[in-house]
């Protein structure tokens, strides 16, 4: 927190090496005290398989992001594929969509996005649950995933609903890592490189540690 204030973050991501939503005190310390444009939580929604506890947490959420000193954008990005789903099923995604839409339609700046990859099934799940929604027609091609910060993603849709209501869809390339790759696989290998070149061409501009601004330059 106390490098956020100093740095004067424009960009602000809580993520990683497990989930954030389960340090719960940590993360709402977080959003209440770090000076940040716009905060995103990236997370797998483990924590929304019961949909009163999610409710609980969301409202929470809510509650420390209204009363910042600085106010910011507020996004929970949450993970949809079939890797999340073989131990969480589908009911983060459907209970978050669920809540968000019947609490916060009127906060257009405290919102849910979901995120998911190519030819991934869950999408299609999340169609099915909310038939009344509509996915915009053509996705946006290598889009930022931010309006400040040009954090490229291969495509994004809008999921509308009739009332008004919308969520963005983020997909990405699925990369197939591996700690220990078989280089006798050649045709395996060969997919993997392509994958990640394509990644850094059109996503990146083969500069991968490099932001691009708005105005077409090279930001840190």
């Amino acid at each position: 927190i106390q490098f956020v204030k100093q740095a004067n973050v424009a960009y602000l991501a809580i993520s990683g090496g497990g989930e954030p939503c389960n340090h719960r005190s940590a993360v709402l310390r977080t959003i209440t005290e770090a000076r940040a444009d716009h905060i995103v939580i990236n997370t797998s929604g483990s924590w929304a398989v019961n949909e009163k506890a999610a409710e609980i947490y969301l409202k929470q959420l809510y509650q420390v992001w209204k009363e910042r000193e600085h106010p910011c954008e507020l996004t929970l990005r949450l993970s949809v594929s079939q890797g999340h789903s073989i131990k969480l099923g589908m009911k983060p995604a459907f209970h978050l969509i669920s809540i968000y839409k019947k609490l916060f339609t009127q906060h257009p700046n405290f919102k849910l996005a979901v995120h998911t990859f190519r030819n991934d099934p869950s999408l299609s799940k999340i169609l099915e649950e909310f038939s009344e929604s509509q996915l915009t027609e053509k996705p946006q091609i290598n889009a930022s995933a931010d309006r400040q910060v040009m954090k490229k993603i291969p495509s994004k849709f809008l999921l509308k609903w009739p009332d008004g209501f919308q969520i963005q869809i983020g997909i990405s390339r699925f990369f197939h890592s591996g700690l220990r790759p078989n280089l006798k696989q050649t045709e395996k290998c060969q997919q993997s490189i392509k994958i990640f070149q394509e990644d850094l061409e059109y996503s990146e501009s083969f500069f991968p540690t490099v932001t691009e601004n708005l105005n077409g330059q090279l930001g840190l």
